[in-house]
């Protein structure tokens, strides 16, 4: 019985110094509207650290990580190998819940902040990101040193990143004091709709303090969002009313093409 409440009192201590530094976060918007127009917009991220009498002093700096993931998807990943001259679809592999957008900004770089077992732990850094498989109706995880599906993830990763929809950059989080921070999200125009998740990390000395999660929605605007909201909720009456239109369109191209 001693035993168990001396160790239940070393439990308490190891995390009140954790307890005793919290995060306080806000977005300059919860929601997104995108048109025809939209061409990208920038979310900024406003944040505090608050302490209490019990924080402990230390001399390492305080670190934030801060991420914006989109919604999840499933996707095909497919390598293309040149049989008798030709380039043809051979190896593919399906990848559940896999980020339609993700952009990563820290204090300071990544390996400064904590080390890659604690990053790894959390998924944080694009390197770290888990893509699962999806093998019928199983999930698979192989080990990273015995993973087939390893050249498929880099794949998806370098081209998301290439259409601007992945990005990793150090330093850009900016302190505006000790304990007051700040930094600014891109969303490109090409983002999808639907919730994304922003989190947010508060380290120091390598120990993850504290974290916060606040939920941005995107959604459509104007003629784009009844026309989607039609298609969804009317699908019969809208695939007629898109043929009539092909149709029509149809006839009066014939029409203007005849008399020209």
């Amino acid at each position: 019985m001693h035993r168990l409440l001396l160790s239940l009192l070393l439990s308490l201590l190891m995390v009140s110094p954790t307890a005793s530094e919290s995060l306080i976060a806000t977005l300059s918007s919860l929601e997104v509207k995108i048109h025809s127009q939209f061409t990208g917009t920038d979310i900024v991220i406003f944040g505090a650290i608050e302490r209490d009498a019990q924080t402990v002093a230390r001399a390492d700096p305080y670190d934030i990580v801060a991420m914006v993931e989109g919604p999840r998807e499933t996707i095909v990943s497919r390598k293309k190998e040149r049989v008798v001259g030709l380039w043809i679809n051979r190896e593919s592999h399906t990848f559940a819940g896999v980020p339609s957008f993700l952009s990563i900004h820290s204090s300071r770089p990544l390996s400064d902040i904590a080390t890659d077992r604690t990053l790894a732990r959390h998924q944080i850094g694009l390197t770290n990101r888990v893509l699962i498989e999806d093998v019928g109706d199983t999930f698979v995880i192989p080990d990273a040193d015995q993973d087939p599906t390893l050249d498929h993830k880099e794949a998806v990763s370098r081209l998301r990143e290439k259409d601007g929809l992945y990005k990793q950059v150090e330093g850009k989080i900016e302190f505006l004091n000790d304990t007051i921070f700040k930094t600014d999200f891109f969303l490109p125009g090409n983002v999808k709709t639907g919730p994304y998740r922003v989190k947010i990390f508060l380290f120091r000395g390598g120990v993850l303090l504290d974290r916060k999660e606040e939920l941005l929605t995107i959604d459509k605007t104007g003629f784009e969002a009844w026309t989607y909201e039609a298609s969804r909720d009317y699908a019969l009456y809208y695939g007629i009313a898109s043929v009539l239109i092909a149709i029509f369109t149809g006839w009066v191209g014939s029409v203007v093409f005849r008399r020209n």
